[in-house]
């Protein structure tokens, strides 16, 4: 009786071990990974060139498929790692993707001739067809990260698998980047972790950035991807949503946390990393929906400090290194106070409020260390462009009192820095922290009620905490419930239905809004006081004829451009007629009452910009008190808050305009020319 043989036990799995690639391809792989990061265009013309001698794309379907999705285990994830057969199966997979990445940059970088250009779109096609599969695998490999691989190297493989997928001139790279899977995939590797350490997955090679930031700058780049992207974050449930929101507004420092500051090229390879995430919010400024969302978790503060900390990183290096990193800190900062479109095309964009999300991002230093790192960029006239638009698009918003605060902080600036920055920005930051700092303890009126005239009991450093907005257009505020009842009754009954089809800009949808808006009004009675009365004291009231408007332009970052005695038709057809609307009752019963007591009222109005398309225009009923102290002759006593095109400000046809000079004009310290 023959001796008993046992057989092998079949497996459950229903697999087939692939072939491995011929051993020449093999060969040209390996030489690729061998060299790295420092691979050169002959190691994948080498595969291209194979590829053409074989002619028939079977290299290329048996390097695919160990990733069909038939292969897939049909187990949970603790039973892989017990599963000799489960385990080999995620080897050849792991490997195939791996070389997946070789032969895309070969196909890529081939310089096809027009005999071999149909072969090329053939290779391609044969990839467009198993990307299903190819994602299903890259998303059960990072899931499970079975044991007996390279487990660390899982997520920066598959993040480089969709960076070179995802790279230009491949002919069908926005086809696969639109498919459901591959957002799904993305947005999944943006939330995952490092099992060693607990940390959001970094995949940094060399001085290159991170590869899962590399993939997403891709989609952020595209418009079309862009748009695909920020679709698939809102339409996730509320707790995967929550865990995108999370990783995004978390990973810029914890980026930082990972580089040494004495290793020159792991700096450079956060600061690009940290650079797409400024790209990122700078796209989210489009969108209505995620924009308040990635405000109230900071995501613009968190830059902030991401940015400060890389510039201080740098400031340690060599000038070669400093230099090479102010040139993505340039164009990150560029990004979130223009617009990547304004950088990279020169074209304006409409983006939303910058207001609120230029404070965090300045306040933890950023424009005294760009100034410091302009000495560094003096080679480099594009990144230098970038940071005087910069400046240039900050300078109008520092009347906000915040940004003006943020703009002073440390490390401190020279003259000579400032110069070479932007020779406004400097005078800009002073007079409208001087504005602040003078007229502290003065309280403006903020309550929305006609016929409100008592001034508010908190001055402009308060929180405001008592006033109420309306509940239905959210775009007038009171001081009491008192005030909000008798404008009810006055007029705003009959508004409030029109104001509720208004924009977002309309609305006091934060306090961060409330705090905006307080400032333009604080910054507006601080120039009425400093320019009114020299002309208006000969007499002791106002002119005579009270048809005129007091205009203040404050959008320009060069100065202010004003007219103390602008015709007021001239300012209603320009200004009042095309964007008033709903607003028009209001503004009418604010003239109304100043034409009725030219003695004692007067309008102003000031012009501040919204974003690169829109201005906020702050019309302005004030009383003038002749015998009340040099800062308080003028006060609101009623105000409104409109939008209109920023392009009507150069159309105004301004009499006798004057350039108003921030630096003088400003200043509080000698008020001499008020007595």
């Amino acid at each position: 009786m023959p001796s008993a043989k046992s057989t092998p036990r079949k497996s459950k799995i229903p697999f087939q071990i692939a072939k491995p690639v011929t051993p020449r391809l093999r060969k040209l792989i390996d030489n690729i990974a061998e060299s790295g990061a420092a691979a050169e265009s002959r190691h994948y013309v080498a595969v291209w060139d194979y590829l053409v001698q074989e002619g028939n794309c079977s290299s290329l379907e048996l390097t695919l498929k160990p990733l069909d999705a038939d292969l897939i285990p049909k187990m949970n994830g603790a039973r892989v790692g017990r599963n000799i057969a489960a385990m080999a199966v995620f080897s050849d997979a792991f490997g195939a993707l791996t070389d997946l990445v070789a032969l895309i940059i070969s196909l890529r970088s081939a310089n096809a001739s027009p005999a071999h250009a149909s072969f090329q779109e053939k290779c391609f096609q044969i990839l467009v067809e198993r990307w299903s599969d190819i994602t299903q695998w890259m998303g059960y490999l990072t899931a499970h990260r079975p044991t007996g691989l390279q487990i660390d190297q899982i997520p920066m493989v598959m993040a480089s698998v969709l960076f070179t997928a995802f790279d230009n001139p491949i002919p069908w790279h926005q086809e696969i980047m639109h498919r459901p899977a591959t957002v799904v995939y993305l947005l999944s590797l943006l939330q995952e972790l490092d099992r060693r350490t607990g940390k959001y997955c970094y995949a940094v090679e060399g001085s290159n950035r991170c590869l899962i930031m590399a993939a997403l700058s891709k989609y952020l780049l595209c418009a079309d991807g862009r748009a695909t992207l920020l679709s698939h974050i809102k339409a996730s449930k509320p707790s995967t949503r929550r865990r995108i929101v999370t990783a995004i507004v978390e990973r810029p420092m914890r980026i930082v946390g990972s580089v040494q500051a004495d290793r020159a090229n792991l700096v450079l390879a956060a600061a690009d990393s940290v650079d797409v995430l400024c790209l990122f919010a700078s796209k989210v400024a489009y969108d209505a929906t995620l924009l308040p969302i990635f405000l109230r978790r900071n995501l613009w503060g968190e830059l902030g400090s991401a940015v400060c900390a890389l510039a201080d990183m740098a400031a340690k290096g060599r000038s070669s290194d400093r230099a090479a990193c102010w040139q993505v800190l340039a164009r990150s900062i560029a990004a979130i106070t223009g617009g990547i479109d304004l950088v990279v095309h020169g074209t304006s964009v409409d983006t939303a409020s910058l207001g609120e999300m230029l404070c965090p991002f300045l306040e933890p230093g950023v424009l005294p260390r760009a100034v410091e790192g302009i000495k560094f960029l003096k080679g480099d006239p594009e990144a230098l462009g970038w940071l005087s638009r910069s400046f240039q698009d900050v300078a109008p918003y520092c009347t906000i009192s915040r940004i003006a605060q943020a703009a002073l902080r440390c490390p401190a600036f020279g003259e000579e820095g400032w110069d070479m920055a932007h020779f406004t920005i400097s005078r800009a930051v002073e007079s409208g922290f001087s504005a602040f700092k003078a007229r502290d303890g003065i309280a403006v009126n903020m309550c929305g009620n006609i016929k409100h005239l008592r001034p508010c009991e908190s001055n402009h450093a308060g929180e405001y905490s008592s006033l109420r907005k309306c509940g239905s257009c959210e775009s007038v505020v009171y001081c009491s419930l008192e005030c909000q009842r008798e404008d009810w009754d006055n007029g705003h009954r009959v508004e409030c239905a029109s104001l509720l089809k208004l924009g977002e800009g309309h609305k006091f949808t934060s306090p961060s809004t409330l705090e905006i808006r307080r400032d333009q009004l604080v910054y507006l009675e601080h120039l009425a006081n400093k320019r009114l009365p020299p002309a208006f004291a000969q007499d002791g009231s106002l002119p005579a004829h009270p048809y005129t408007v007091a205009l203040f332009n404050a959008t320009r970052p060069d100065g202010i451009t004003y007219d103390i005695q602008h015709r007021m038709d001239i300012h209603a057809q320009a200004i009042w007629g095309p964007i008033d609307g709903p607003w028009s009752e209001r503004v009418g019963r604010c003239v109304l009452h100043a034409v009725k007591d030219p003695k004692s009222f007067t309008i102003v109005e000031g012009i501040f910009e919204f974003n690169f398309s829109v201005a906020s225009y702050v019309l302005a009923e004030m009383r003038y008190d002749p015998d009340a102290p040099s800062p308080r002759k003028f006060s609101v006593v009623n105000s409104v808050f409109r939008q209109g095109p920023l392009s009507a400000v150069d159309e105004l046809d301004l009499a006798d305009e004057t350039d108003l000079d921030l630096s003088s004009a400003l200043d509080f310290e000698d008020s001499s020319d008020f007595e």
